[in-house]
């Protein structure tokens, strides 16, 4: 093969393979012991925004059990901001309906949910952020939910 033909070739497979790449700026998942998550096991996920002009998707991904034992989970959210400061906010995240059916998807006997936290949404600081998540319900620690993953991509690039 003639050089050129060399130089086209590496740079077609090196285009390709940056275009299949992944559109999240930041994804991490977390397993919450079988023992079930307390109050005391807070679930923290750290990432770093460089771009205050983008705007961006959050999404928070469940997996539990099927036979969980509510509709929701009552929880803290505490994001603590480049600049040291902080805020709090209790929600409610609906893994099933008013009827009781679950919201997500089951397979036998689990079941995953994929939970849009904010759309479209920007930073206006750049630098380190965390995202602290804590189970806020009457009972702890709460039986039947396995791993909870945050995602942040930039807004539209994944639906």
């Amino acid at each position: 093969m003639n050089p050129t033909k060399k130089i086209i070739t590496a740079l077609s497979l090196l285009a390709i393979l940056t275009g299949c790449g992944s559109k999240y700026i930041y994804k991490e998942a977390v397993t919450i012991a079988e023992s079930g998550w307390s109050y005391q096991d807070t679930v923290c996920f750290h990432f770093t925004i460089n771009d205050t002009s983008a705007h961006y998707d959050f999404w928070l991904d469940i997996d539990y059990d099927a036979s969980y034992a509510y509709q929701n989970i009552y929880t803290q959210f505490h994001t603590t901001y480049p600049d040291g400061t902080t805020k709090d906010q209790t929600l409610s995240l609906e893994l099933a309906d008013k009827n009781g059916l679950w919201n997500g998807t089951c397979r036998g006997d689990r079941c995953s949910i994929h939970i849009p936290l904010q759309t479209n949404a920007f930073f206006n600081q750049a630098g380190a952020y965390t995202i602290c998540l804590e189970q806020y319900m009457r009972e702890s620690p709460i039986a039947g939910i396995h791993k909870i993953q945050l995602a942040i991509a930039p807004a539209a690039a994944i639906q």
